[in-house]
C-alpha cells in the first residue's frame, strides 16, 4: 500500500547512477525520453537529496503521492466542518440573548434617556430573551412618560426594539386590545374634536386640566324607558387638537468661557457584549464616539463592538459678548426651539420672545402657542357587568 511516496523526476542518463544506492528502495522505475522517474518512500527523501547533490545529480520534480494525500485532505474537510459547526452553535447560543436595544420613533426623549432608563428597570444588553417581558416594558414607559402615548415593545432576532410615538396617533393607537379612556395629558384649550367611539366629553373652547377625561371609552345602553341597562367597553377613539402654551426660558452670560478646539485625532476599539467606553466630555478635550455593533441580516446582532473615539482637544478663552452678539444668540436658540415643535407636526398659532437683564447675565424668555394632536391613554377598569367590546358599533 502507497502510505507515504515520493515522485522522483531526473534526467534518464543518471538513473544508473542512482540505482547503485540499492538502499533507497527504488519503484516503479519508467524511463521516458530524457526523464526518469520513480517512487522511494518519504522516509529515504532527505537522503535522497544528499546524495543528488554529491554526485551532482540534478532533480527537476518532486511530488509526494500515496494515502497521506488523501488523509490530509480529509483532516482538512474535518476541521472546516468542525470549525462551522462550532460557529454555528455559537450563533444559535448568542441568539437566545439580547446584544442591541433599539429606540425607533423618539423625538423629545433621546434614545440615551429611554435606553437608560429601560437599563434601571433591569433589561440590558447580554439578558435572556426569555426574561424580557415585552407588555410590563410598554406599561412602565407609558407610566413613567405622560407625552408618549402609544409605546411597543418587540424581540426581533437579537434586537429588543422599542417603538414609541410621542405625537397623539389614533391609527396606531387602534392596535393595542384593552379598552381605554382618552384624557388630557397637559393644561390646555380644546381647538377640535371629533369622537368615532366612546362618548366625547368636552368640547371645542373647553379649558382642561392635565388628566381630565376627553373621550370615555365606558359606554352606557339604555332600554325605551332610558334606563341604563348594560355597560359596555371600548376603545376610546377620536380626533382632538387643542391649543397649548409652552415657554422657552435660557440664560446667557455676559462674560463666558468658550472652546477653543485644536486639531483632532482618532483611534479605535473593540468591546465585547455592554463593556461601557470613555464618552462625552475628557479632560481639556471633547470625545466623540462612533459605535458599530457587528450584526449580520437587519436584526441579529453579536456581542461585539466597534468604536472610534475621535478626541478634540480644546482650550477655554473668556469672552465678553454684547447686548448684539446676545440678542442674535438667543434668536437663534428661539428659531431652533420653534423648528424642534413644528418637527412634531405642531402649528404655531402665536410666539414671542424677549430679553431682559439681570447682573451680569440675560435672559432670554419667550412663550409659544400651538395647535397640536392631543390626548393620551388610560386603562379603562371594568366592572363585572360590563363588557368588552374591540370594534367600533
Amino acid at each position: 500500500m502507497k502510505y507515504h511516496f515520493v515522485e522522483i523526476c531526473i534526467n534518464s542518463y543518471d538513473i544508473k547512477r542512482l540505482l547503485k544506492f540499492n538502499e533507497l528502495e527504488y519503484r516503479e522505475i519508467k524511463i521516458s525520453n530524457n526523464e526518469a522517474t520513480f517512487l522511494i518512500n518519504k522516509k529515504y527523501l532527505a537522503r535522497l537529496t544528499e546524495k543528488c547533490e554529491k554526485y551532482n545529480i540534478e532533480i527537476k520534480n518532486v511530488s509526494e503521492i500515496g494515502n497521506i494525500n488523501k488523509i490530509k485532505k480529509i483532516k482538512y474537510i474535518k476541521i472546516f466542518g468542525i470549525s462551522l459547526a462550532s460557529f454555528l452553535l455559537i450563533v444559535v447560543i448568542l441568539s437566545m440573548f439580547i446584544w442591541n436595544i433599539t429606540i425607533d420613533g423618539n423625538v423629545m426623549h433621546t434614545s440615551n434617556e429611554l435606553y437608560n432608563f429601560i437599563r434601571k428597570q433591569n433589561v440590558y444588553v447580554g439578558e435572556y430573551k426569555g426574561k424580557i417581558d415585552c407588555d410590563e416594558i410598554e406599561k412602565k414607559i407609558r407610566n413613567k412618560y405622560s407625552d408618549i402615548t402609544w409605546v411597543c415593545a418587540e424581540i426581533k432576532g437579537t434586537n429588543l426594539i422599542i417603538h414609541v410615538n410621542e405625537n397623539y396617533n389614533r391609527t396606531i393607537k387602534e392596535q393595542e386590545n384593552s379598552p381605554y379612556n382618552i384624557i388630557a395629558n397637559c393644561d390646555a384649550q380644546i381647538d377640535s374634536i371629533i369622537t368615532r367611539t366612546g362618548v366625547g366629553n368636552v368640547k371645542k373652547g373647553d379649558k382642561v386640566k392635565k388628566g381630565d377625561l376627553l373621550i370615555s371609552g365606558e359606554v352606557d345602553t339604555y332600554n325605551e324607558f332610558e334606563e341604563i341597562i348594560a355597560k359596555k367597553y371600548v376603545k376610546a377613539d377620536g380626533e382632538i387638537y387643542a391649543k397649548v402654551k409652552y415657554e422657552f426660558n435660557k440664560k446667557y452670560k455676559i462674560k463666558e468661557k468658550v472652546k477653543k478646539y485644536g486639531k483632532k485625532y482618532s483611534y479605535f476599539n473593540v468591546s465585547f457584549g455592554d463593556m461601557a467606553i470613555l464618552n462625552g466630555e475628557g479632560k481639556n478635550k471633547d470625545i466623540v464616539i462612533e459605535k458599530n455593533k457587528l450584526h449580520f441580516l437587519k436584526n441579529y446582532y453579536l456581542p461585539v463592538t466597534f468604536t472610534k473615539i475621535t478626541n478634540i482637544p480644546f482650550k477655554y478663552v473668556e469672552v465678553k459678548r454684547n447686548k448684539t452678539q446676545i440678542k442674535t444668540l438667543i434668536d437663534n436658540d428661539f428659531t431652533y426651539y420653534l423648528m424642534t415643535l413644528e418637527q412634531k407636526g405642531y402649528k404655531i398659532l402665536e410666539k414671542n420672545v424677549k430679553m431682559k437683564i439681570v447682573g451680569d447675565t440675560y435672559i432670554g424668555k419667550g412663550q409659544v402657542t400651538v395647535v397640536q394632536p392631543f390626548g393620551s391613554l388610560e386603562e379603562l377598569s371594568i366592572s363585572e357587568e360590563g363588557t368588552t367590546v374591540n370594534e367600533r358599533d
